[in-house]
C-alpha cells in the first residue's frame, strides 16, 4: 500500500494495481483504476458508503440494504439498471434494498466485479 485516505468506516488505498475501497478490516471492496480517475470514482464510493454507515442503525456492508442502496448510488443507478446489469429481476433489488431478502456472497462478489468494470 502507497498511500491511504480514512474517511470513516470505509477508506480509500493506493496500491500498485488501483485504487482500493476498504472497510474497518482491511477487506477489499472495490477496485478502481490507479489514475486520477480511479482516485476519484473511489473517493466517491467511500463517501456513498460512509454516509450509509452514518444512519442510526445502519449495517454497512455490500451485503446489507444500506450498503447495496449505497454502492448503487455510487455508480448513479437506478434499481432497474442494477437488476439489469446483475440479471435479476428489479424486486429481487428492491428486496435487498428493504431488507427483506438477504443480499448474499456471490451477489458481494459479483458487485466488487461489475465495480471493476463500471470504473474503466
Amino acid at each position: 500500500m502507497t498511500a491511504a485516505t480514512t474517511t470513516g468506516m470505509y477508506h480509500v488505498a493506493r496500491r500498485g494495481d488501483g485504487w482500493y475501497v476498504l472497510d474497518n478490516d482491511g477487506l477489499s471492496i472495490a477496485v478502481y483504476s490507479a489514475g486520477p480517475v480511479g482516485a476519484s470514482d473511489a473517493a466517491r464510493h467511500v463517501e456513498a458508503l460512509n454516509r450509509a454507515a452514518a444512519r442510526p442503525g445502519a449495517e454497512t456492508t455490500l451485503r446489507s440494504a444500506q450498503g447495496i442502496r449505497a454502492w448503487r448510488h455510487a455508480h448513479g443507478l437506478t434499481q432497474t439498471q442494477l437488476a439489469d446489469l446483475l440479471e435479476v429481476r428489479i424486486l429481487t433489488v428492491q428486496r435487498w434494498e428493504s431488507g427483506t431478502t438477504p443480499v448474499s456472497r456471490i451477489v458481494e462478489l459479483a458487485l466488487e466485479r461489475l465495480d471493476q468494470h463500471l470504473s474503466h
